[in-house]
């Protein structure tokens, strides 16, 4: 089987340039990356009204996506890392 992946080549070269996690339920339990940076920037109750929005169909994921990204327009990335420091 040819090794033609990102992904393979990386593991049998051992140089990693982009590792992606989807953290919601996987390594985040009882809230969402949204809902945790919404809180920390005191969009708590827009962020719960636009994941209930989501849940229920009324809006799509990119919808979604684009309202979050309104949301932190202009806040500096290293402000949004510390704010991700303490999910665990």
């Amino acid at each position: 089987m040819p090794h033609c992946s990102p992904v393979s080549g990386a593991l049998r070269t051992g140089r990693w340039r982009l590792a992606c996690f989807d953290l919601d339920g996987t390594l985040v339990r009882g809230t969402t990356v949204s809902q945790h940076l919404a809180d920390r920037f005191g969009q708590s109750e827009r962020m719960a009204e636009l994941e209930r929005r989501y849940a229920t169909g009324e809006i799509s994921n990119s919808v979604l996506a684009e309202e979050q990204a309104r949301s932190y327009r202009g806040i500096p990335l290293p402000q949004v890392v510390e704010k991700l420091s303490d999910i665990v």
